[in-house]
């Protein structure tokens, strides 16, 4: 069983990615070089990827409270987080139309996070079907790979801001 606390500081790092992409759009909303419904969709994905990894980072622990087994344990822990990361591919994809329908005609600017959420959902699906002897590694692959998501969103925030503020965008 992977140690609580390695669970605990993923949390931590999830929820730090949040707040502090949280106070980057707010100081840069009027310096932001990009739409600022681009900014908008790239905060949502950070807020909603640190989300997910506080809530993954924890699932387990409440899981156990139930008094359910080690192995299914990080099974159901990878299917709840599985159908959580699926459910936030689609409202990306949706938002995505709706930015490249709108303000955003570039496709690269935004398609990123889809692709990289894909592979965290694929190995909790993996995990979820028993499919992999160690189903907590797989879980744990599948949170940083959701902090990784995270991080490039907070990226991408950072930039825009730092572009922004080198180069006043044009009225």
């Amino acid at each position: 069983m992977i140690d609580v606390d390695l669970l605990f500081v993923i949390a931590e790092i999830g929820a730090a990615f949040g707040g502090f992409a949280s106070i980057v759009a707010l100081l840069g909303s009027a310096a932001a070089r990009d739409a600022k419904e681009l900014n908008a969709f790239r905060l949502q994905g950070v807020l909603v990827s640190g989300l997910a990894v506080v809530l993954g980072a924890l699932l387990p622990a409440l899981i156990e409270v139930l008094g359910w087994q080690s192995p299914v344990i990080w099974r159901t822990a990878c299917a709840v987080l599985g159908v959580i990361g699926a459910g936030y591919i689609v409202s990306v994809r949706r938002s995505r139309q709706r930015l490249l329908d709108g303000p955003c005609s570039d496709p690269t600017l935004i398609g990123v996070v889809s692709y990289v959420l894909l592979v965290p959902v694929g190995l909790l699906a993996i995990g979820a079907a028993g499919m992999l002897p160690n189903p907590s590694a797989t879980y744990v692959w599948a949170l940083y790979l959701y902090l990784l998501s995270s991080a490039l969103g907070l990226y991408r925030l950072v930039q825009s801001l730092l572009e922004g503020a080198i180069e006043p965008p044009s009225a």
